[in-house]
C-alpha cells in the first residue's frame, strides 16, 4: 500500500530549512518591487501621454501628420515627435531617431 509523503509544517522545519524558506520568500518581495516598479512607471507613462494628448501637444492616436511632426520639433518635444514619426510610418525606433535628426522644417 502506497503512503503520499508527510510535509511537515513550518515550525517543524529545521535550520536549513528555514533558511531556505526565508531565501524563496526574500526572492519573491524582490520579484514583486520590480514589477510594482514596472507597473507604477507604465501607469504614469499612461497618464502623462493622455494629459498631452487632452492639451493639444499631441494629436489624437492614429491621426498625426508630418505637420505635427514638425510642430512638435520646434516646440522641443523630440520625443514626441518621434513616437508621431513612427505612427505615421510605421518604422522602428532607430528609423525614426535617424530621420528625425535629419528632419528639415519647412519655411
Amino acid at each position: 500500500m502506497l503512503q503520499s509523503p508527510r510535509v511537515a509544517p513550518l515550525w517543524y522545519l529545521d535550520d536549513r530549512g528555514i533558511n531556505q524558506y526565508l531565501e524563496i520568500m526574500i526572492l519573491l518581495w524582490i520579484a514583486l518591487g520590480f514589477i510594482g516598479v514596472f507597473v507604477v512607471a507604465f501607469v504614469f507613462a499612461a497618464l502623462r501621454d493622455s494629459a498631452a494628448r487632452r492639451s493639444g501637444l499631441l494629436p489624437s492616436a492614429g491621426k498625426a501628420t508630418m505637420a505635427d511632426v514638425e510642430r512638435l520639433l520646434r516646440a522641443g518635444e523630440r520625443i514626441y515627435a518621434i513616437r508621431c514619426y513612427r505612427e505615421i510610418h510605421g518604422c522602428g525606433l532607430a528609423e525614426a531617431k535617424k530621420a528625425i535628426d535629419d528632419f528639415h522644417f519647412t519655411a
